[in-house]
């Protein structure tokens, strides 16, 4: 199942159209707040999001509700990687 199947079987053509719209806008929205050289934090975001927006294998609800979850473990691994060192 991918987010264009499952648009398409719930609800035909114009669904998948205005669907891929919000896809498009949330992928260049995404783009335009990830500036790799001001924060170097967001490097870790794009692996999270790469396999859902690339490869595709999860419908519509599964894409929009695992959001939450990606961002929870980006913010862990943030904190994990860049926590500050204390100096002995």
């Amino acid at each position: 199942m991918t987010p264009e199947g499952s648009l398409y079987r719930y609800g035909g053509w114009i669904p998948v159209i205005a669907g891929m719209f919000v896809i498009g806008c949330g992928t260049r929205l995404l783009d335009d707040i990830v500036d790799i050289y001001t924060n170097p934090h967001s490097i870790l975001l794009l692996p999270l999001f790469f396999p859902s927006l690339i490869k595709s294998e999860v419908d519509w609800v599964g894409l929009i509700s695992g959001i939450p979850q990606t961002i929870a473990t980006w913010l862990l691994a943030c904190l994990i990687a860049f926590r500050l060192q204390r100096s002995v």
